[in-house]
């Protein structure tokens, strides 16, 4: 398994401009970490702590989610966190939202 260091270090060198989550296997474990501006946020023992964090994120940096993943993230955020704010949620979302209801 990685070192803290060698995480820490492929974190800073990375080009990623938005929050993100990075998840390392190893052999007995996962560890789950959620990044913002080239720092390691929070480390998670599960995805769903992690995407809550990552949303958190964008919300503190005031910052738009990245275009290809903005419909998942504004589900994410607004019908399975309930957290909902001044952005139109977009019609991609809600026919997603109603077909699942139809399941």
């Amino acid at each position: 398994m990685q070192s803290a260091c060698d995480i820490e270090e492929a974190v800073s060198k990375t080009k990623a401009n938005n929050p993100y989550i990075a998840v390392i296997m190893g052999d007995s474990r996962v560890q789950i970490f959620t990044v913002a501006e080239r720092n390691i946020m929070e480390e998670s023992d599960d995805f769903f702590s992690a995407l809550q964090a990552l949303i958190a994120a964008y919300f503190v940096f005031n910052m738009e989610y990245p275009k290809p993943v903005r419909p998942v993230l504004i589900y994410v955020q607004f019908f399975i966190f309930l957290c909902k704010d001044d952005q139109t949620v977009p019609n991609c979302v809600n026919l997603f939202k109603s077909n699942l209801s139809k399941l």
